[in-house]
């Protein structure tokens, strides 16, 4: 079953369970199946953050949020440093495949130096080092899993999932009037990850809240795609910036003018979209939301 509630869930808490024991045995499965150790990193940090979405969403009535918001946090951090070192080639490829048209002194070959510093960030990290770190997340999460049988939410409605949402969508909103009013980068990804989790608890409504969520889905992943590829380019850049001229050359001077336009255009195309999303709360959708669960509390 997809990341979302679904009415079929007998109370909230057991969705909650539900969920949650999928998407740990999922970041298992890739572990102990997939051979490579770069696609391990991906999708194990990829579930940890639905994880931690889908506990944000029940924070308010959730008493075990903590220890176990820290303990997928902890999974999490283990494979960061191995995630940037991997993420760096991808991301290069990906902004490069979205620049066709590169301009002069900036073919192929003029960015091959680059590209080539970033394939040896990654082959000097050891795949047994990234596996062992792997295995540390492994145990982390199997011990999250053994947790979640004991897992309660309450209240167990709508008033609790309401009470998290808006809190999530409160601090989206307040981050995005802060980044939208400096245009600074680190801001912007603040605002980036708090919108992210916004979009991921529409996800896990859609089924429950059809009517208010889906118009909202499509336009908020576009938002966060925007914002996804915003950071990217701030990845690069950051790299221009430590590589320094002296090693990067004309294509390094010249790529920086290129990646700062492009992050320009994505910024204003991220804020012109999510300015209808990030206000109040939509009373539609806590009108929707609010009915769901209630026959759990409701006399026999």
């Amino acid at each position: 079953m997809s990341f979302s509630f679904a009415a079929t869930d007998p109370t909230l808490t057991e969705g909650v369970r539900r969920i949650a024991t999928a998407q740990i045995e999922r970041a298992l499965e890739t572990m102990e199946t997939n051979p490579s150790v770069d696609h391990q990193v991906h999708e194990t940090r990829k579930r940890c953050k639905k994880l931690r979405a889908l506990l944000r969403l029940v924070r308010p009535g959730l008493e075990a949020y903590p220890l176990e918001n820290e303990a997928i946090k902890a999974a999490a951090k283990r494979l960061g440093a191995y995630r940037d070192a991997a993420a760096r080639l991808i991301v290069f490829d990906r902004v490069a495949a979205t620049q066709p048209e590169w301009g002069p002194g900036l073919g192929e070959g003029a960015l091959a130096s680059l590209r080539s510093a970033l394939i040896e960030a990654r082959q000097s990290i050891r795949d047994d080092d990234i596996r062992q770190a792997v295995e540390e997340s492994r145990v982390d999460l199997l011990q999250v899993l053994a947790r979640v049988p004991a897992w309660e939410v309450r209240p167990d409605s709508g008033e609790t999932v309401i009470a998290g949402l808006t809190k999530v969508h409160k601090k989206a909103s307040k981050t995005f009037a802060i980044a939208w009013g400096g245009r600074d980068v680190e801001d912007v990804h603040e605002w980036r990850k708090w919108a992210k989790a916004h979009w991921l608890h529409l996800r896990l409504l859609k089924k429950i809240a059809p009517m208010a969520v889906m118009p909202r889905l499509a336009p908020l992943e576009a938002v966060c795609a925007d914002l996804g590829e915003h950071h990217d380019l701030h990845v690069i850049m950051t790299l221009l910036a430590e590589r320094g001229g002296a090693h990067g050359g004309r294509a390094d001077e010249a790529l920086g003018p290129v990646l700062s336009a492009r992050q320009r255009l994505l910024e204003d195309r991220a804020f012109a979209r999510g300015e209808p999303f990030f206000g109040e709360v939509s009373p539609a959708l806590i009108e929707e939301v609010s009915p769901q669960w209630q026959r759990v509390s409701a006399p026999a």
